[in-house]
């Protein structure tokens, strides 16, 4: 595909704008999936969506074929959709004791997310009250499944910083999980 996706641009850059309609039918649903995850408004995330690719076309001359497209288009709607969020103010962070994150075992969330546990049916709204960037890291190396490292990449982290958030943010969906499910 991403040979494909090369030849496409190469085409676009060429002239041949209506090619660009390839790129939004291949990743449209993707890029509104990350956004909508992260925004948590479909309206919201339809309109950031097409602010994405009117800003990746706008810029497309500036792709430098070192990352994938898919991974350039996650890292702008990434920042499209944290920037709203911040001029927004929606974010419904809740903050947690390091502490009480510390004693919890990575066992204990493993065997809990890889459960038929009941509980999980808290997981969105654990998720909902995740922070922006928690909320992204979960949903593109989680939902999007995309490796550790890319999803450091366009978050603009090292590779360590990215893997030990994932584990905090972990941490923390299983306190929010617990405190959510009791409350059902």
């Amino acid at each position: 595909m991403e040979t494909q996706d090369k030849q496409i641009i190469y085409q676009i850059l060429d002239g041949d704008v209506e090619r660009y309609r390839l790129i939004m039918d291949r990743y449209s649903q993707r890029v509104f999936a990350l956004v909508v995850k992260i925004v948590s408004c479909e309206e919201d995330a339809e309109e950031i969506t097409q602010d994405v690719f009117m800003k990746a076309f706008q810029n497309l001359s500036k792709f430098d074929f070192r990352s994938s497209v898919s991974t350039w288009l996650f890292r702008i709607a990434y920042n499209e959709a944290v920037n709203h969020t911040r001029r927004s103010n929606h974010q419904s962070e809740i903050a947690l004791d390091d502490t009480l994150l510390h004693n919890i075992s990575d066992a204990q969330v493993d065997n809990l997310l890889d459960s038929d546990d009941p509980r999980l049916a808290a997981l969105p709204a654990a998720i909902e009250a995740l922070s922006v960037e928690e909320r992204a890291l979960i949903t593109l190396h989680y939902f999007e499944e995309m490796p550790l490292k890319e999803v450091a990449a366009m978050m603009r982290l090292g590779e360590s910083a990215a893997k030990v958030r994932l584990m905090r943010t972990r941490k923390k969906l299983y306190v929010l999980i617990n405190e959510i499910s009791r409350k059902l």
